[in-house]
């Protein structure tokens, strides 16, 4: 798996810093701080960001829903300039930055779009026609198509073009 290439970072309280996430992509680096705790480390948490990738723009991509259940003020609001680059799995796509539903992508189900490809590539059967339900970036459908099926449907319209 390219985890080097994209990944969750920090998964709040999962990693023990509730009400942070921070997703990796190819050129970028998006931060979402939704506690009080944590957003008075705002300035910390994206020197310390930058220092451990150089290379990628930095953008705090709050979530100002969030935010207002916290009572946490709003920020002015940084913009993604570029779509963002994924790999995954052998894949490489773009996210456009017109798209995104929250700070990113479903990287945690990376291991199950590995996994359904590498089952419909064990299977000797004829792989026509797929469905992508819920489709978001079409991410799965793209597995799909990977694995050897002719076409793929989106449940819903495609907002990617």
């Amino acid at each position: 798996m390219e985890y080097q290439d994209g990944c969750r970072l920090v998964y709040g309280i999962s990693d023990s810093l509730p009400g942070l996430i921070v997703d990796k992509y190819e050129k970028y680096i998006l931060i979402q701080v939704n506690t009080a705790g944590l957003d008075r480390f705002r300035n910390l948490i994206r020197s310390t960001i930058r220092s451990l990738f150089v290379s990628h723009e930095i953008i705090f991509y709050d979530n100002e829903e969030y935010r207002k259940a916290e009572v946490l003020p709003t920020h002015d609001k940084e913009e993604i300039v570029n779509d963002l680059e994924v790999l995954e799995n052998g894949i490489h796509y773009k996210i456009p930055k017109n798209v995104m539903q929250k700070i990113g992508y479903y990287y945690d189900h990376r291991e199950n779009r590995a996994r359904l490809k590498s089952l419909l590539l064990r299977l000797n059967i004829k792989k026509e026609k797929g469905l992508d339900l819920f489709s978001y970036v079409g991410s799965w459908g793209l597995h799909l198509l990977s694995a050897g099926l002719s076409s793929v449907d989106l449940s819903i319209k495609d907002k990617c073009n």
